[in-house]
């Protein structure tokens, strides 16, 4: 099920929390009958996914994003990454807080690893590790 379906937000993206609970509720599955969860695709694109550009992008927003990230990034040279992307456009999304892939950004800062899709999948792990109250020395984040 899309979460674009319950969430009305046409190409909704992120965390499908509201789908995960209509699936489970609509299939009469108990959590605890659950063995496995599988998330599909193993790249993660961190600022599409929390800024729902998709459904919240109006024209303005796109154009903005091309003088504001894209041209200073891939013409002017500057060292502009997703954590900026995030300061531009963080205010089109009023319930952003909640969102439980912003813990991507306090967890990116300061690391070594540079692996910053191993990050967002681990997030991802916990995050439906937690929704689901699955034992996490029952799981494991796959890395390919």
């Amino acid at each position: 099920m899309a979460e674009e379906r319950l969430s009305r937000l046409k190409g909704d993206m992120g965390y499908s929390k509201q789908s995960i609970d209509k699936v489970i509720e609509i299939s009469g599955v108990d959590i605890k009958e659950i063995d496995i969860v599988v998330f599909a695709g193993h790249d993660f694109n961190v600022a599409q996914v929390l800024f729902k550009k998709n459904a919240l992008f109006s024209i303005k927003d796109w154009v903005k994003e091309q003088h504001t990230f894209w041209k200073p990034k891939i013409f002017d040279g500057a060292d502009l990454n997703v954590s900026d992307e995030y300061e531009m456009f963080k205010d089109l999304r009023k319930d952003i807080e909640e969102d439980p892939y912003i813990s991507y950004f306090d967890k990116i800062k300061n690391v070594e690893e540079k692996d910053y899709g191993s990050i967002i999948n681990r997030i991802r792990s916990e995050t439906v590790a937690n929704h689901l109250n699955i034992n996490k020395k029952n799981y494991t984040s796959c890395s390919s």
